[in-house]
């Protein structure tokens, strides 16, 4: 029993970096947690990783006993090390991760890993079409974050705000949104003058259009007024005739 205890106790210490590392990637990233099965997996990589880490650091800590008199080499030492590591790793990983680091690079190379004058979407044969992100939700988020949206809720309301919180899915979690207003259908908005911010149910948002900064807008103020006024008018003959299109109101000036 004494004996089957020691083993126990030397494997929680073998596998205990690799689950700190999973944890803080999981705990930093959007990423959903894996099964049991799969998050063991998940630390078994992670372990192997960092004891190549540690295997290094031993040598060179090592090479330098010869000149300074550091001490010994223990098991504990080398869980301390583990650990260090594990935490550098983790953040690492969840930073790659959260900014689709690798995933960018690979999309833009050829397969001699050299830069491709040519998009990946375009047709040219590239490592990968996907990014590191959980979800195309999450993704669409993560490249649109610095614009202001329009919720378009079920019950046919649409609300225009700065999302300063959106959740990690479409399926659970609060949008937070400030500088809220409505967009009526007849193209007149609603400011909240006396509302700091709005929280908004996901599972109560249909859609959710990322608007473009004036800089980016092509269209004339001419060609911009026609559409505001075709869209009312659609949504005025939609009303008309007993039915409603969210979607056909006018976008915001």
């Amino acid at each position: 029993m004494e004996l089957a205890s020691k083993e126990l106790v030397g494997v929680i210490s073998y596998l205990l970096p690799g689950f700190l590392a999973a944890w803080l990637f999981h705990g930093l990233t959007a990423h959903p947690k894996p099964q049991p099965f799969e998050r063991v997996v998940q630390a078994l990589i992670f372990t192997a990783i960092l004891q190549g880490v540690v295997s290094i650091v031993r040598w060179f800590v090592l090479l330098a006993g010869h000149v300074v008199v550091l001490g010994d080499w223990t098991e504990n030492v080398s869980l301390v090390w583990s650990l260090l590591w594990a935490v550098v790793l983790g953040v690492a990983a969840a930073g790659i991760a959260n900014n689709d680091i690798i995933h960018a690079w690979l999309r833009c190379r050829d397969w001699r890993l050299r830069k491709s004058a040519v998009p990946a979407d375009e047709g040219k044969w590239a490592w990968t079409h996907r990014t590191s992100h959980p979800s195309e939700w999450f993704s669409a988020f993560s490249n649109h974050n610095r614009r202001y949206v329009i919720l378009h809720l079920k019950d046919g309301r649409r609300l225009f705000g700065w999302p300063d919180e959106w959740p990690d899915a479409c399926d659970r979690g609060h949008f937070v949104v400030s500088e809220c207003e409505w967009l009526l259908p007849t193209g007149e908005r609603a400011p909240f003058h006396r509302v700091e911010s709005m929280l908004i149910p996901a599972t109560s948002v249909e859609f959710v259009e990322f608007l473009k900064y004036d800089s980016e807008v092509k269209a004339s103020e001419e060609e911009l007024r026609d559409a505001e006024a075709l869209l009312i008018r659609v949504n005025q003959q939609e009303n008309a005739d007993g039915k409603q299109s969210p979607a056909t109101a006018p976008e915001p000036a």
